[in-house]
């Protein structure tokens, strides 16, 4: 058994990480039931012995920064902080394991110190299509007050919609307004209003 009746990850439930979809060794988990809606939350007894841990930024890849970051700053209110972003260098590449690498960029923030939205640029920047379904992270999403004024500045400074903006409901939550959305890049933005 991975689970003691409370709902603790005992320490002979350690999974294996070759044989098993997550690895927990030194994470402990609450569960709240085990009912469809239930979720697991981590709450690692090394974690409050030892360090820290907070959301520092999202980092987004683009061909011309200074025009995503414009982007960002008219549409959702981000501002710049610290300073314009130029690293190269041996420390540079053997972080990014690629030869003569060369980033520049800004890190944008929304609220006071709160996680930054961090856009670099590489001297090289491979391009791909994304997709809502891709792997990996799919999208940011901004809780607005109005979703379809929000849509139509996205679209007036170079972003498109996706697809529809639609009104749903979530059981538990309620009514949500809803629109995925493009930036100028490609990257698939999602704006919402619950309520």
């Amino acid at each position: 058994e991975y689970f003691d009746e409370a709902g603790t990850c005992t320490e002979e439930g350690k999974l294996n990480p070759l044989n098993d979809r997550f690895f927990l060794a030194d994470m402990r988990f609450s569960m709240n039931s085990l009912s469809d809606s239930s979720i697991v939350t981590p709450r690692s007894s090394w974690y409050n012995k030892n360090m820290k841990i907070s959301y520092s930024h999202t980092n987004i890849i683009s061909e011309d920064y200074q025009r995503l970051a414009a982007f960002y700053c008219a549409v959702f209110g981000y501002s710049q902080t610290g300073p314009t972003r130029d690293l190269s260098g041996p420390w540079v590449d053997q972080l990014t394991n690629r030869k003569n690498t060369h980033i520049q960029g800004v890190h944008l923030e929304l609220e006071k110190g709160g996680p930054t939205l961090e856009i670099f640029q590489y001297d090289y920047v491979e391009t791909s299509t994304k997709a809502i379904n891709s792997s990996g992270f799919s999208h940011i999403a901004f809780a607005v007050e109005d979703v379809s004024a929000m849509i139509d500045r996205i679209i007036a400074h170079g972003g498109s919609l996706l697809g529809t903006i639609v009104k749903g409901h979530v059981e538990g939550l309620g009514q949500i307004n809803v629109a995925y959305a493009k930036d100028p890049g490609g990257n698939i933005l999602e704006v919402q209003a619950w309520g």
